[in-house]
């Protein structure tokens, strides 16, 4: 959703929403260009009794994790075994400040992961890794989007 438009300037509608994303309590900033009508898409965590947020994490970051998610739990095997005189091996993917890791220490325990995403954390067994949390955050957002773009 974000191109060079939003980084050289020209004017913009922007509008905030606080909404829950991941569980979390969040300000949704959507800045959509006049123009091109192309909107960023900003989740910003909040803590209890603080104003400043302690995570942030685009809409575009969100739907590259998940991504993430899917293509490795599809290439997963890939843990199986060891890739010749390494000592240790993982998956791992980074979007914009959150992390997915995945590792297989033992031949006959199953594959582990831990998702971290600002104050959103999760880990268990690769079976239980889905992107339905993640999915329902970007259409969340997404929605907040086409409602900002349509006012545009």
């Amino acid at each position: 959703m974000k191109d060079n438009a939003n980084e050289r300037g020209g004017l913009r509608y922007a509008a905030t929403f606080k909404e829950k994303i991941l569980g979390v309590g969040c300000d949704v900033d959507i800045s959509v260009d006049i123009g091109s009508k192309v909107a960023v898409v900003i989740a910003s965590m909040t803590r209890m009794l603080s104003s400043q947020p302690a995570f942030r994490i685009s809409r575009d970051d969100l739907a590259a994790l998940a991504a993430c998610v899917k293509t490795a739990k599809e290439r997963a095997s890939i843990l199986d075994s060891k890739a010749e005189g390494a000592s240790d091996h993982q998956l791992n993917c980074s979007c914009g400040g959150a992390a997915l890791i995945i590792v297989k220490p033992f031949a006959d325990k199953p594959a582990r992961y831990t998702l971290s995403i600002g104050l959103f954390n999760r880990e268990g067994t690769l079976d239980e890794l889905t992107t339905k949390e993640l999915d329902d955050a970007v259409e969340k957002l997404d929605t907040l989007a086409s409602r900002i773009t349509s006012k545009v």
